[in-house]
């Protein structure tokens, strides 16, 4: 299946480069051939209003590289200079044009794009790679014949990051390239930028084997390889399906109305059915099940345990199948019918898909095997290539039975599946619970985390496996396809929330590195700037130290052999607060000295811009006013801006810039509401850092809000499900009405006014709480201190005018935004009312 080589003898080719035979014996396939070599086209431009305006593209077959270099008349920095004048401002002019096959100055855009396709066309290119080019713009220059390889679109694939930018692949693979000699001039600069973005663009290709995992991947599923390159994943297992279908002469489910035009949805679908499909879709299902976590600093040893490919396996285990649990009415309530779906389709016969997982499974583990027989590099990068697109298909099945534009899309297996998922999960943390006694402080869909109180020190590694390997064996036995195992040793963890946390991960060897899950630093609508300091101070929090220079920086000592007698807690030291406090003075004094990029926002677009409700977004803002320029961003693109300062009374979201624009960085806004936000939640769990040092480092006077880790959940009418605000039912997807917010938001201001005034009071000795007005302390004689609730007051409510503010419910806001307004009024200044008085007074007593 999937791309093949096709030999051709005794063809007759036409003008327009048409190849004809007489006799279909003349065409035969290749088999078990290699791909041989392809022509590339590297290619790096810059953009202006949608039309490029500059290139450097880079023709690549097998060893023999041309380069070429042009640039439209007038733009950039040349303005209406000649190209003599281009070559005469450029010093070093015989390297250069012993580098580059051509470059050329074009009068209009026209002429330049006449001329890429014309490089294209005469070159045979076979795939075009470039890097974050809007599809609008690249089926302009390139033809339909011609793969189409964005790194923009394929890197998060391969690799973790943000915002996936040139510059963070660069960091990520740590591509180096070579330093060249070349005199920069300002005529010059954009080509050495071009230049490099392309050196970049093909280090990446090579270094992920882009093309080698996708062929495979490809030859997998049966589809086309310009499919996947444009990560088509739910075209390409629905492809993979129908081979499996048609091979088992199988009848294929109802084409995809997603991919059908008017006239074919009409003879694919009938009203009726059309109906009864929607209605299932309103429905939705419900997904894994996220336990509410243990929020702390973990100092001892947890560890992560989960189920290797969970719903794969369950799929496999409970014999999920069309022709078994496809074929039931599925009510997860009703505990009998889940039993009866059971029993029904483990007494059937095995299904095509738990066939076929098993069979990707069996294919996995054999090249698994060969990888670690085999001493050839090329035939173990080969080997790894084939394990890993074998694993991508296999966990990409499940995904298209919940899909609702797939044409496997099937509600009640999906259903099925995530229940059984929540089911197992419970019953692990049961068994963990209860027969070993441990400590679950955590649970995710497919994962547990437990503490085994040990103490954080490599030497209690194997202990902590120990702790729970009885618990792996246990749950292990309980089935046949499912398979439970220990993923991760966490050294150090600090549990925010629900999918937020970080750690310090080491492995057996007593090697360390930091992981993070969820929080700011990873999100792309957060500043490089914010990601940066976070980075730094999540390093420190975690800092290791059984590492010998960690140590010595912390205690002051030469570390000899770490016992547990003398483990020292991150959390609390003294030192590591004093860390945290230097690394942010350093950062405030260089912080109006970073780069542009370092304040880039990026915000991609759930719908069209025009369909906002609302403009108060800075990136929609921004949009619909380059809409104006002829500029025009659509649903699902990405923008990249930066706030600038304006007047006291411009709104932020009329102060948004695209990076090239000319403006003045508003630094206030970024200390404001992205470093200070982030570093208070950051901080949060530590205990020996107050805010108000880190307002001052920032000369912020008023305190800023940040959202507290406090979550509010709700109980829906319709469904009785507790979940976190929403605009509809995450269990039948119908929508929630605004009323139900307002009632419940009102109820809960009232309690929590209700708290604010039944303040306790602390002796300051032995720390015994009183809820009553008392002096002193009863117990020890020393004197009571109140405990004001002002501050988690006013977070609570904040966290709550957010939450609903950013669901679009200005109702509910509002109304949260009222009483904050009225909670800020507790500080009242009376010296324009009484200070002539207060003088008087303190001139009599001869208080100055």
């Amino acid at each position: 299946m999937g791309p093949g080589l096709i030999y051709i003898s005794d063809y007759q080719e036409n003008m327009h480069g048409e190849i004809s035979v007489e006799n279909i014996n003349f065409i035969n396939f290749l088999e078990n051939t290699e791909f041989p070599f392809l022509t590339y086209s590297y290619i790096s431009v810059k953009i202006i209003r949608n039309e490029i305006i500059e290139f450097c593209m880079k023709i690549i077959y097998n060893k023999e590289i041309k380069n070429y270099f042009g640039f439209v008349k007038g733009t950039n920095l040349r303005e209406n200079k000649s190209y003599e004048d281009f070559k005469n401002n450029y010093n070093q002019i015989s390297q250069f044009k012993n580098e580059f096959t051509s470059v050329e100055m074009y009068k209009n855009f026209e002429q330049m794009k006449l001329k890429i396709k014309e490089i294209l066309i005469s070159e045979k290119v076979d795939i075009c790679i470039f890097h974050n080019l809007h599809e609008n713009i690249y089926k302009n220059y390139i033809s339909d014949e011609i793969i189409i390889c964005d790194l923009f679109v394929v890197a998060p694939d391969f690799i973790k990051g943000r915002d996936y930018s040139l510059e963070e692949i660069c960091k990520t693979l740590d591509i180096k390239l070579p330093n060249k000699n070349y005199k920069k001039s300002l005529e010059i600069e954009s080509f050495f930028e071009l230049e490099r973005n392309c050196g970049i663009i093909i280090e990446s290709f090579k270094i992920l084997n882009i093309l080698d995992l996708y062929k495979q991947m490809t030859e997998i599923s049966g589809n086309l390889l310009s499919r996947t390159f444009q990560n088509q994943r739910a075209e390409r297992i629905e492809y993979f399906l129908l081979h499996e279908f048609y091979e088992k002469e199988w009848i294929f489910p109802k084409k995809n109305k997603l991919f059908l035009n008017e006239n074919e949805k009409s003879i694919f679908f009938d009203s009726n059915q059309e109906n009864d499909r929607n209605k299932e879709e309103d429905k939705g299902y419900k997904g894994g099940l996220v336990l509410n976590p243990n929020r702390g600093f973990y100092e001892t040893l947890v560890l992560l345990l989960d189920f290797n490919s969970l719903y794969p396996s369950i799929i496999q285990e409970f014999n999920v199948c069309f022709s078994t649990v496809g074929i039931f009415k599925f009510n997860e309530k009703n505990i009998e019918n889940d039993l009866e779906i059971c029993n029904n389709s483990l007494n059937k016969e095995v299904g095509i898909l738990p066939k076929v997982l098993k069979r990707l499974t069996e294919r996995r583990k054999v090249v698994k095997e060969l990888i670690l027989n085999s001493k050839n590099k090329n035939e173990k990068k080969n080997l790894n290539i084939r394990q890993k697109a074998l694993k991508l298909t296999a966990n990409s099945i499940y995904g298209c039975l919940g899909f609702v534009n797939s044409r496997f899309y099937n509600l009640k297996m999906a259903s099925f599946i995530t229940f059984k998922g929540r089911e197992i999960l419970t019953q692990t943390k049961s068994i963990a619970e209860n027969k070993f006694k441990l400590n679950v402080i955590y649970g995710d869909t497919d994962s547990l985390m437990i503490d085994t109180n040990l103490s954080g020190i490599n030497s209690n590694y194997n202990k902590s496996i120990e702790i729970c390997n009885q618990l792996v064996k246990s749950i292990n036995i309980l089935y046949k396809n499912i398979e439970f195992e220990i993923e991760r040793v966490f050294k150090k963890l600090i549990l925010y929330t629900k999918k937020k946390y970080a750690c310090l991960c080491i492995d057996s060897k007593g090697n360390s590195f930091i992981e993070t899950k969820g929080l700011d630093m990873v999100r792309r609508d957060f500043s490089k700037s914010t990601f940066i300091i976070s980075t730094e101070i999540l390093n420190i929090l975690l800092m290791d130290m059984e590492v010998k220079e960690n140590y010595k920086l912390v205690v002051g000592t030469e570390l000899e052999n770490m016992t547990e007698n003398i483990f020292f807690k991150n959390n609390e030291n003294k030192k590591i607060a004093e860390l945290i406090l230097e690394k942010l003075v350093d950062f405030k004094d260089t912080f109006e000295q970073q780069s542009v990029e370092n304040f880039i926002i990026n915000a991609a677009f759930s719908k069209n811009p025009e369909n906002y409700p609302s403009t108060v977004f800075p990136h929609v803002s921004l949009a619909l006013r380059l809409k104006e320029n002829g500029i025009i961003y659509k649903k699902d693109d990405v923008i990249s801006y930066v706030i600038g300062i304006g007047d006291k009374n411009t709104h932020v979201s009329k102060r948004a810039y695209l990076p090239n624009e000319r403006y003045k960085i508003d630094f206030n806004y970024y200390i404001e509401h992205q470093v200070l936000p982030s570093l208070f939640r950051l901080l949060s769990l530590y205990k020996g850092i107050h805010h108000e040092n880190i307002n001052k480092i920032f000369g912020v006077i008023k305190p800023i809000k940040y959202l507290p880790t406090k979550n509010i959940t709700f109980i829906t009418k319709c469904c009785e499900t507790v979940q976190e605000a929403s605009k509809n039912c995450k269990s039948c997807n119908k929508e929630i009405h605004i009323n139900f917010y307002i009632n419940k938001i009102t109820e809960i201001l009232r309690k929590e006014i209700s708290n604010l005034y039944l303040t306790d009071y602390k002796c300051t000795e032995c720390n015994l709480k009183y809820d009553t007005y008392t002096t002193v302390c009863y117990n020890c004689n020393f004197v009571n201190k109140y405990q004001p609730k002002n501050y988690e007051f006013d977070q609570f409510l904040y966290s709550v005018y957010v939450t609903f503010k950013e669901l679009e419910m200005n109702e509910v806001s509002n109304l949260v935004l009222k009483c904050l307004n009225f909670s800020e009024y507790r500080k009242i200044d009376l010296e324009k009312y009484f200070g002539k008085e207060f003088m008087n007074y303190c001139e009599n007593k001869n208080v100055f």
